[in-house]
């Protein structure tokens, strides 16, 4: 009997229809992209779609395969919980917000962050935070990861952790890879790149199965579009290589982000 691979939706119903109904399950994904080109509002927009599963039933069982995750795991480091929900909620309105609010796992590591940081103590919340955020980071990620959706807002959070340890940064982002396949969920990681080296943003790209990337681009004389396209995806890429394209992004306060094929990927070039 031929074992069907499992996969789960990305949270996006827009893409899902493309990409055969998901990702991979156990993958790692860096949603890579400059400020507003659209990676924070996919990670918001794929914890809200399923933050509403279950009473909306975005999602359908039937497709073989496809597994919903057993829960969404937030984690924020330089953004409080508040944050976010307020920064959803001008984002996408009070309906979706409400979901994201009472459904979402968060993990609010912002004031262990900022005291690593060295961020005056008047200003932050140092209280019953006794463990330090690296040990704390390792055991949310155990506890809440298993056959789940877990996003870390982010990547360039995590890299300041690791400032002047560059082995300790790679050693845990390739421990992070290898334990999703033992969790068998989806691992969303933010990441704005420029801040460091290309030589040192290869090295951390290649401890993720897969990357989207978003970018602005040049829509006529004066208007800019966001794009999103695959850098790479391990396990997916050859099964829908004819599909590839560039995607035009959309995100709107209804439905969030959204995405629509416009251009073959050798346009890039």
């Amino acid at each position: 009997m031929i074992k069907i691979p499992k996969r789960m939706p990305s949270g996006i119903r827009s893409l899902d229809t493309i990409v055969g109904g998901g990702f991979p399950t156990g993958s790692t994904v860096l949603l890579s992209g400059e400020e507003g080109s659209g990676n924070v509002e996919f990670a918001y927009t794929a914890a809200a779609t399923f933050a509403a599963v279950g009473e909306n039933h975005f999602y359908s069982r039937s497709l073989e395969g496809i597994v919903l995750p057993r829960q969404i795991c937030y984690l924020s480091f330089s953004r409080s919980r508040a944050n976010i929900i307020d920064e959803v909620t001008r984002s996408f309105g009070p309906e979706i917000c409400a979901q994201f609010e009472k459904k979402v796992i968060f993990k609010d590591f912002s004031s262990e962050y900022m005291a690593n940081l060295g961020v005056p103590r008047d200003w932050i919340n140092t209280r019953n935070k006794k463990n330090g955020i690296k040990p704390r980071l390792i055991s949310a990620l155990n506890n809440n990861a298993k056959n789940s959706m877990v996003i870390l807002h982010s990547l360039n959070d995590i890299i300041r952790l690791y400032e002047d340890n560059k082995r300790g940064l790679l050693s845990f982002l390739i421990g992070i890879q290898h334990m999703a396949k033992k969790w068998d969920g989806l691992i969303y990681a933010i990441f704005t790149p420029g801040a460091i080296s290309s030589e040192m943003e290869a090295e951390i790209k290649s401890c993720f199965d897969g990357i989207l990337k978003f970018e602005w681009t040049k829509a006529g004389t004066v208007k800019r579009q966001r794009v999103m396209y695959f850098e790479k995806f391990r396990g997916l890429l050859p099964h829908i290589e004819e599909k590839l394209s560039l995607f035009n992004i959309e995100i709107t306060n209804k439905t969030g982000f959204v995405v629509s094929r416009v251009a073959m990927l050798e346009r890039l070039k």
